[in-house]
């Protein structure tokens, strides 16, 4: 089976599979590949490990602060104090019950106006921590890391999510599928 074909099992859309048919592997269309939020899908859906789990949060956390511009002033000291507190946890310098507060705190910024949506990716990041410390809900969790790059990308357009792109390469490598 070829990888497109794998992909499109895995309900990729429709456009990523057709994007995928012009290179002859998966390894090449990742190197390619300027869509950060179609990377953090894939990489999301096999099974990240725990080390995995921690360079997804940390490359969500990045595609976050790309989008820096577009937080209301009055959310960037709890988007801070979220995203600080995302990057402790991936040093083992925060606990996971510090995380969830942080999430809590950047998720009710999120809520005030659609135009705090940096406060959301924040918040995603810092749910797929508190996720990675519970094996059990690891695939699906992950998503939400996947999530806040894509979300982060959206918002900013295409430059973002070039740099999206590359943040990921940064930290993660081409699944296997």
């Amino acid at each position: 089976m070829r990888y497109w074909e794998k992909l499109e099992k895995m309900g990729a859309c429709k456009d990523a599979v057709e994007w995928c048919k012009k290179f002859s592997s998966l390894q090449k269309a990742w190197d390619a590949c300027d869509r950060g939020d179609r990377m953090m899908w894939l990489i999301a859906r096999c099974n990240p490990t725990e080390a995995q789990y921690k360079a997804i949060v940390l490359a969500a956390c990045d595609c976050a602060d790309l989008v820096e511009e577009y937080r209301r002033p009055e959310d960037k000291k709890v988007l801070a104090y979220c995203l600080e507190t995302v990057h402790k946890w991936t040093r083992g310098e925060a606990t996971i019950q510090e995380v969830r507060d942080a999430y809590a705190a950047a998720y009710a910024a999120s809520t005030a106006t659609y135009a705090a949506n940096a406060a959301t990716y924040a918040a995603y990041a810092a749910y797929a921590a508190n996720a990675a410390n519970a094996a059990a809900y690891a695939a699906s969790d992950a998503t939400y890391a996947a999530n806040a790059a894509a979300y982060a990308a959206s918002t900013a357009g295409v430059t973002t999510s070039k740099q999206c792109a590359d943040i990921i390469r940064k930290y993660l490598s081409c699944p296997r599928l």
